[in-house]
């Protein structure tokens, strides 16, 4: 089974493909070496032949028969020669040479060799043949078995090589497909652990910067996203089984009694407004935890625009200065001109607000509570900071989760929505968030990229 897993994976595949794309290369590299030396060779052939004739020719010219013998006779007389001649007279006889004489062949021609003392069956001459004044016949040639030798040793080199393309690819692409499935198996056993409940398992990533360590990270990124998702679900659900219990007990205890103690329709009329206002509690939760998750889905995104962040915060400054004032507190604001973000204005209102609202319940009487916006390079800078007693740093984290707050009675009026509204708003908008002391008080920092002043901003394809 594993064999054959090795044999249909993309990697084998694909080393096969190219195995083909590099023979097919060998074959027309060999193709192509193969007629070059050939001609290359019966040029030469050629050439040599050429300038036999010539010499012979002009030989004969000047001195007739006797002059063009001794001219074949010299050239064959020479150790090591592979050249061919024939000179016969009008009857056939043979002048001069070491071939048997023939039927006359002009013009080029490839016959068989067939020497005057020893033949060689089966070799090959390539020669020229013409005719001289008084039928005298000339044919010099040389032996061709070079070119068919050179022809073998190419043909050789061809199927040697053939054999190591097809070699190379068959054991890179097993190579390759080991590897490649040792690293496809190690991210299923990953998912299969997800699967099985242990969702703080990664995939492995050797930090090679290829497509898979990439595909790794990214799952591993994908992993992190759905551990904290499931983390926040379980905190949720907690967070819900804790504080609906408080309202519905409640609500079970005061209709308890109104069944068991009320005489009259006025007992009973008390007993149904207190009804009321526990469920208008358990609405309220309802409520903020609906309105997150509608932030949360990101429908808004796609009217997204360019929003004017100073006119956010004067918005928020209306609403709220009376409202500082009369819990003993100021509300300043420090805006610079033309910072705009791609977002929804109404968001960033309610973004301001949850924070200004925090910041008004939970400082001390008299503290100064800012709302800053500025520039910093390519992004905009928001922040709400208070001089109240601030968040310690082990709670930074936390205080944005739905439900939390940090008196441990939860004895004060809220639900700990605020801040994981904020949070929420902030994520929509591709904000990031940080705590920061303000020695004395908390500094809430938010940064996004900024967008020109006034201009309609496109959703991307993603949103």
């Amino acid at each position: 089974m594993r064999r054959n897993r090795l044999f249909r994976t993309e990697s084998f595949r694909l080393a096969v493909l190219f195995g083909a794309f590099f023979l097919a290369a060998v074959i027309a590299l060999v193709s192509a070496l193969y007629l070059i030396t050939e001609n290359a060779l019966e040029r030469d052939i050629r050439t040599a032949v050429d300038a036999n004739i010539s010499a012979i020719q002009d030989g004969y010219r000047y001195k007739a028969e006797h002059e063009a013998i001794e001219i074949i006779q010299q050239r064959t007389a020479t150790p090591g020669f592979s050249d061919y001649y024939l000179l016969q007279d009008a009857q056939g006889q043979t002048l001069a040479g070491n071939l048997k004489p023939g039927k006359p062949v002009l013009g080029w021609a490839s016959i068989k060799a067939n020497r005057a003392s020893g033949g060689m069956p089966g070799g090959k001459i390539l020669g020229r043949g013409l005719l001289f004044p008084g039928n005298v016949y000339l044919f010099v040639g040389e032996d061709s078995g070079r070119v068919a030798a050179t022809r073998t040793e190419i043909l050789y080199t061809f199927f040697g090589l053939a054999a190591l393309v097809v070699a190379m690819a068959l054991g890179g692409g097993i190579l390759f497909s080991a590897k490649f499935l040792h690293r496809i198996d190690s991210i299923a056993q990953t998912c299969r652990a997800i699967i099985a409940g242990k969702l703080t398992e990664r995939v492995p990533v050797r930090d090679s910067q290829d497509e898979l360590d990439i595909l790794c990270a990214t799952i591993n990124g994908m992993l992190d996203r759905i551990e904290a998702l499931m983390d926040s679900l379980r905190q949720v659900s907690s967070d819900i089984a804790h504080d609906m219990r408080t309202p519905l007990t409640h609500l079970r205890q005061r209709l308890e009694k109104a069944r068991e103690q009320s005489r009259n329709v006025d007992d009973y009329a008390v007993a149904v407004d207190s009804a009321i206002d526990d469920t208008d509690e358990i609405l309220v939760i309802f409520s903020a935890l609906l309105r997150i998750s509608q932030i949360e889905a990101g429908s808004r995104v796609a009217k997204f625009s360019s929003a004017d962040v100073g006119k956010a915060m004067q918005h928020v400054a209306e609403i709220y200065g009376v409202v500082a004032e009369d819990a003993g507190h100021t509300l300043a604001l420090e805006i610079g001109t033309g910072i705009c973000i791609r977002g929804d204005w109404a968001l960033l209102v309610q973004l301001l607000s949850n924070l200004v609202e925090n910041a008004i319940h939970h400082t001390g009487e008299g503290a100064c509570i800012v709302l800053l916006a500025r520039k910093d390079g390519a992004d905009a800078v928001l922040e709400v900071r208070d001089s109240g007693p601030g968040v310690p740093q082990e709670q930074h984290e936390k205080i944005f989760r739905r439900f939390y707050r940090l008196e441990a009675s939860r004895s004060t009026p809220g639900n700990g929505f605020g801040l994981a509204m904020v949070a929420a708003i902030a994520e929509l908008h591709g904000m990031s968030i940080a705590l920061l002391n303000a020695e004395p008080g908390l500094r809430v920092v938010l940064r996004a990229p900024l967008v020109p002043e006034g201009g309609a901003i496109r959703a991307s394809p993603a949103d």
